[in-house]
């Protein structure tokens, strides 16, 4: 994780209006267990993992020297206008949203899609574990349209039924940082980038 904070704050440096969604991680992961053994209702265990999103926020953004918490779009333009990087909580945020069906479905991947939308944020970087997207035969997807997604597990199964036109969203290897700054600071392109219809 240093790598990639180190990437971030490199980036923002450059005077770039950052938001960082925080995924779920070991939070989400123990509401998951916790919940397939007490055989919680989905809705209940969406915002428990929302929650839990939250939990690695707060943990999140005191690893930066310049973030801060952001609840909604008042404050993340606060934010930015002071020059720093906000990390979205968004705790209660997505619960007053609620456009989402209550189901593990909708993970932190979809989740972060809408408040993007919601914020008027035209580009989401997903980090994750690979690369990128493969198709059935393992070849690089460099560029997609979300009208034609691949059978993946890359992204959760709602993910590309909720990007649209005011979308452009990105599959990077959060492990491999320099990629992020390639993106973000010269555009080249790396990864799978994800355009709407």
């Amino acid at each position: 994780m240093p790598g990639i904070i180190r990437a971030i704050e490199k980036i923002q440096a450059t005077g770039a209006e950052l938001l960082i969604i925080p995924g779920g991680g070991a939070f989400a992961d123990f509401i998951r267990e916790r919940c397939a053994k007490r055989n919680t209702p989905d809705s209940a265990a969406h915002f428990q993992a929302t929650l839990g999103m939250a939990q690695f926020g707060h943990e999140l953004a005191a690893r930066f020297t310049n973030a801060a918490l952001a609840h909604n779009l008042a404050e993340t333009e606060t934010i930015w206008a002071a020059g720093r990087i906000a990390v979205f909580i968004p705790y209660p945020f997505i619960l007053t949203l609620d456009k989402l069906p209550h189901s593990w479905d909708a993970t932190s991947d979809t989740i972060s899609l809408e408040i993007c939308k919601s914020l008027g944020v035209k580009k989401l970087v997903l980090l994750k574990s690979v690369d990128c997207v493969t198709d059935a035969n393992g070849k690089v997807i460099s560029e997609m349209n979300a009208a034609n997604p691949p059978a993946t597990d890359v992204v959760d199964p709602l993910f590309f039924g909720y990007v649209d036109e005011r979308m452009e969203a990105h599959i990077l290897n959060g492990r491999k940082p320099e990629r992020l700054e390639a993106l973000m600071m010269n555009g080249e392109e790396g990864g799978t980038r994800i355009r709407g219809d």
